[in-house]
């Protein structure tokens, strides 16, 4: 389809200049959004439905606001990308980047192409724009990773051509990660380089990222919802947000019976915290979360375990910002062996 035929005369005021710009909504059918989805009553993306924590407190609907996971992919030839988007501009945590917090990056096919950087405190909105190759090819825009989105739009050149995405290869199922900070993306440079990202674009699989920085302590609504999914793997991690070590005695197991219960053949797999050979008051934790497996193995189940301790090896002292949230060099290497894990699973991924 040829962009101008999708031209709305939308209006972003004068915000950027390029030859022919057309700008189109996010929520347009030729842009398939993975990962969020838009809630039309509280006019922005989430990633879990606001029925399902209607009881939970204020910092965990705005983290539910937060748009770790989410992605709009297209195919196009347009000479270049822009980008428009209105968010609610969290306050800046310490241990990111504002690129990653509140920022877009973008992909063609599993290459980066650049990064749509926001503007501090930009209230009514920010808008960048990338150039590319002008070869036809599907982009992947990753949203940020712990800010809201309100509006988005897409400026493409309107004699340029734009098109829907082959599908993932789990298209429909995708693979679910639920955790604490680390996984919601704290504290990638910027979010492609989240572990969850990184995973979808070296094996070709969609995934839903329900991380959930430092409210991820494995509430039976969470694991009921989680349960309903349609999903081709399960991959969970929340020892961090456990007050102690019997907090999380009470609720590991029986989260993971909750997401079974329905799920009978599902692979999962359950991960200890991320910790470097210093995080000794963890190993505690570590045996509560091997226990949830040894329990699951016993019973038969398709489950498996990962040590967190072993993430990054040789490079425990590097692989950090602050001794517990990875930086880049870490998420490459939590993916690599969620990944090798995931390669042994005999089940159609």
């Amino acid at each position: 389809m040829v962009v101008k035929e999708l031209d709305e005369k939308i209006v972003l005021g004068d915000r950027l200049k390029a030859d022919n710009l057309i700008w189109i909504s996010a929520k347009a059918p030729v842009f398939k959004t993975y990962g969020v989805f838009y809630d039309e009553g509280e006019k922005r993306y989430l990633r879990v439905k606001s029925e399902v924590i209607k009881d939970f407190d204020g910092v965990f609907k705005t983290l539910n606001a937060n748009t770790a996971g989410g992605r709009i992919r297209f195919s196009t030839n347009s000479p270049y990308i822009a980008l428009f988007a209105r968010q609610e501009n969290n306050i800046q945590l310490n241990m990111m980047t504002l690129c990653a917090q509140s920022g877009f990056d973008i992909y063609k096919e599993d290459k980066y192409v650049g990064t749509y950087l926001p503007k501090t405190n930009a209230k009514n909105g920010f808008c960048d724009i990338v150039k590319t190759d002008g070869k036809m090819g599907e982009y992947t825009i990753n949203f940020p990773l712990f800010d809201n989105v309100c509006e988005l739009y897409i400026g493409l050149k309107g004699e340029s051509e734009v098109l829907p995405v082959s599908p993932y290869k789990n298209e429909g199922k995708p693979v679910v990660f639920y955790g604490s900070s680390i996984t919601e993306g704290a504290a990638a440079s910027r979010p492609g380089n989240c572990y969850t990202a990184i995973f979808s674009r070296k094996t070709g699989l969609d995934y839903i990222n329900l991380g959930f920085a430092s409210k991820c302590k494995g509430e039976a609504e969470i694991a009921n919802y989680i349960k309903g999914l349609d999903m081709s793997a399960f991959v969970y991690c929340f020892d961090h947000n456990a007050k102690d070590d019997e907090e999380l005695r009470r609720r590991h197991y029986d989260f993971y019976k909750l997401v079974r219960v329905t799920n009978k053949d599902l692979p999962i797999i359950i991960v200890s915290a991320p910790d470097n050979p210093d995080c000794l008051q963890y190993n505690e934790r570590k045996e509560v979360v091997f226990d949830t497996y040894k329990k699951a193995k016993n019973n038969g189940d398709n489950v498996y375990f990962i040590d967190g301790a072993e993430f990054y090896g040789e490079y425990a002292y590097d692989a950090t910002i602050d001794g517990v949230h990875p930086n880049d060099l870490g998420f490459f290497m939590i993916e690599k062996k969620i990944e090798e894990t995931l390669s042994k699973i005999k089940t159609e991924i």
